[in-house]
């Protein structure tokens, strides 16, 4: 039988690398990158870059060619900067200009942008919300502000801030002012993403790493898989000693498999955390029904693998401590596999008395192999809500429980259930549960990965590996070892894993 990728191996590969030929392409190679993502920075961040290696590091990728940045400060630009006129107006390249009276009123927002060739373009934008600022006054005031007229002039400053991000149809705007942060202003520019320094820095290293850039620095880039390796082995900060328990097993005994299951649980890590940008990715794009699959396909594949990097520690837990060979294949960490989990309590209590603490803490045994989907029950499915205010309101995608779900109900006290995402007040038909998706995520991966370190913990004290034995051994990337600290806290930053 003839099928369609018999016929792609038999068409040769381009031999010229940016050939102008259309055919000498790769048929599937992506074409199109992301639109340039325009952003605002509050100038008042600049003061503090020194002390905050993190908010350098967001600079830093803010300077990609991908991104247009500019700076915003209420008084204008430093008078030091550069000024470039177009024979109307003064710009400062790499930021915005919006001079106020004291009405509080502009005659525009001036900013230059560079066009494909390099080549300046001026631009002279009017502010279409300046009514908001009659409004400022009633605008709700944070504490931190000060007294109530404080409060109003500082307020007013917020309000500037935005609406010039606002005029220029930025995508993203940085700050750390709390009265933006407010629930009630900041749903009155709901066209743009009010970040944090910290948060900026994860929607950014998002970004850009859809856009294929791998960035530890303005001047060092890594490759996908190497990026993706240094997380996954930063996270699991015990794997070191995990992988050198396995390689003083296999010399005692020369079984290969322990090790090669033992490096699949980083790799199902590794896997998971990839489909986590992909799963993110998704809600930045339209809400439509296919973008809502592919979300949920991605918190389907996340949570299989997940659960698969639980299996695998468990059967090499099972050959490092010694328990019965031929009983491997029951090994597995779920509350229902009572049978496995008693013969690890009689053998090594004190593991077993971990595992249960843990799980009694979090629900993470209980909770994620009901929520994973399987080939025995009705797969989960995403539902979406769209707000009440009105019909243009954007819309709240859910993950709907099918299956188990009076169990997991039952397995879930409050505190728990809502750090899962459990949503309490949303009605859902008899014997289904609705979670957030974005939370269910997050608490998975976070729980997984503190499960497996805890783990790896008790394994390396337990089997006391031979001193001298290396964690560096065939088979396992150790590109952890490569880490400075500033770069291994970078690539926590940029995840939003830190």
């Amino acid at each position: 039988m003839r099928t369609f990728h018999d016929a792609l191996r038999r068409r040769e590969a381009p031999r010229i690398k940016g050939a102008f030929w259309e055919r000498d392409r790769p048929l599937f190679m992506p074409r199109a990158s992301l639109k340039p993502l325009m952003v605002v920075v509050d100038a008042d961040l600049l003061t503090q870059v020194n002390d905050c290696p993190n908010r350098l590091y967001l600079l830093e990728l803010l300077a990609d060619k991908s991104i247009n940045r500019y700076f915003y400060a209420n008084d204008g630009p430093p008078p030091s900067l550069r000024r470039i006129s177009d024979g109307t107006n003064q710009f400062v390249p790499d930021w915005v200009i919006a001079e106020w009276d004291r009405e509080h009123r502009t005659s525009g927002v001036q900013y230059i942008s560079r066009d494909a060739n390099g080549k300046h373009r001026y631009h002279d934008t009017l502010i279409s919300k300046g009514n908001f600022l009659n409004n400022a006054s009633s605008w709700s005031i944070p504490s931190a502000y000060g007294s109530r007229v404080q409060g109003r002039a500082r307020i007013l400053d917020d309000v500037k801030l935005a609406l010039v991000a606002d005029s220029i149809m930025a995508d993203i705007l940085v700050c750390d002012r709390a009265g933006l942060f407010l629930a009630d202003n900041s749903r009155l520019f709901n066209k743009i993403a009010i970040c944090s320094p910290e948060q900026a820095l994860s929607l950014v290293g998002l970004y850009l790493r859809e856009q294929g850039v791998y960035r530890l620095s303005s001047s060092s880039s890594l490759s996908r898989s190497m990026l993706f390796a240094m997380l996954t082995e930063e996270l699991l900060t015990e794997h070191e000693n995990w992988l050198a328990a396995c390689a003083e097993f296999l010399q005692r005994t020369g079984q290969h498999q322990v090790e090669n299951d033992a490096i699949s649980v980083l790799g199902r890590i590794n896997r998971a955390l990839r489909l986590r940008d992909k799963f993110y990715s998704q809600f930045f794009l339209p809400q439509t029904v296919e973008t809502i699959e592919e979300a949920l396909f991605s918190v389907d594949s996340i949570l299989i693998q997940l659960m698969a990097a639980l299996d695998a520690s468990a059967v090499t837990t099972h050959a490092l401590l010694g328990l019965d060979e031929g009983q491997s294949h029951q090994a597995g960490w779920k509350t229902t596999n009572k049978a496995w989990r008693k013969s690890l309590a009689a053998h090594h209590p004190e593991m077993a008395s971990k595992v249960t603490g843990f799980d009694n803490a979090t629900g993470l045994l209980g909770v994620l192999p009901r929520l994973r989907n399987s080939i025995h029950s009705q797969a989960n499915q995403m539902i979406a809500h769209r707000g009440q205010e009105n019909h243009t309101s954007p819309i709240d995608v859910k993950l709907l429980v099918v299956k188990d779900a009076a169990d997991l109900n039952s397995s879930l006290p409050r505190e728990t259930g809502e750090s899962w995402g459990l949503l309490r007040e949303y009605s859902a038909p008899a014997e289904h549960l609705i979670f957030d998706p974005t939370r269910v995520v997050e608490h998975s991966i976070r729980l997984t990965i503190d499960f497996l370190n805890m783990v790896m913990r008790q394994i390396a004290v337990a089997s006391q590996p031979a001193t001298g034995v290396s964690a560096n051994h065939s088979g396992s990337s150790n590109s952890h070892q490569f880490l400075t600290p500033l770069h291994a806290s970078r690539i926590l930053w940029q995840f939003g894993l830190e």
